[in-house]
């Protein structure tokens, strides 16, 4: 079974970069991104 992420993080680049590395090493699949904590509990 496959891990899910969530990215939180202020910087986009920051988060397209941890995306890649995730999916691209196949660690798992990135399910959702947020700018801060509030988008990502929202």
């Amino acid at each position: 079974m496959p891990l899910s992420f969530c990215i939180v993080d202020d910087d986009a680049t920051a988060r397209r970069m941890l995306q890649h590395i995730i999916e691209d090493s196949g660690l798992g699949e990135v399910v959702g991104t947020a700018e801060g904590g509030q988008d990502a509990y929202a």
